[in-house]
């Protein structure tokens, strides 16, 4: 698959937490191959539905692989059951020729973009109130999680909802 190309390979390396501003662009892309799958089905494009479901895939399974679960506590947890939940629902899109899964995968992904921008923007304007030669990055931090529950309807508990 062509998506990650310029990702690490193998499980070892891809188990390193990603930099914040890979993870944004990552949900980015992830997000346009759902796209670009929902509309094949549309068109009755299966070849481009295949390759798009495909490209999402790589993308939402190196993801997954990056969750730091040994550092990472709760959050860690909860982003690597979202992702495996995300990465459980994609072949349905294939195999059903259905796009709601796309759907809800977009939605969960655009959830979890707006929130890591977010974070990003917030660790962006702390950073600039460290003393000069602090480090710039914190590998570690991670968003806050909201505490609510709902389901989506679908059974998936969206904590914050």
């Amino acid at each position: 698959m062509t998506a990650l190309r310029s990702l690490p390979a193998s499980p070892e390396t891809a188990r390193r937490p990603l930099p914040r501003a890979l993870v944004v662009t990552l949900y980015d892309r992830a997000i346009v191959a759902l796209q670009r799958a929902v509309a094949a089905i549309a068109r009755h494009d299966v070849d481009e539905r295949d390759h798009a479901i495909a490209e999402a895939t790589d993308i939402v399974g190196h993801l997954y692989l990056s969750v730091d679960l040994a550092g990472g506590g709760q959050a860690a947890n909860y982003m690597s059951q979202l992702y495996s939940f995300i990465l459980s629902k994609l072949p349905r899109i294939s195999r059903e020729n259905d796009a709601r899964p796309g759907v809800q995968a977009i939605r969960l992904l655009d959830s979890l973009r707006r929130l890591w921008r977010d974070f990003d923007n917030r660790i962006g304007r702390l950073s600039t109130l460290l003393p000069r030669g602090a480090p710039g990055d914190f590998p570690r931090l991670v968003p806050t999680w909201p505490t609510a529950d709902a389901t989506d309807g679908e059974g998936l508990i969206v904590r914050g909802a």
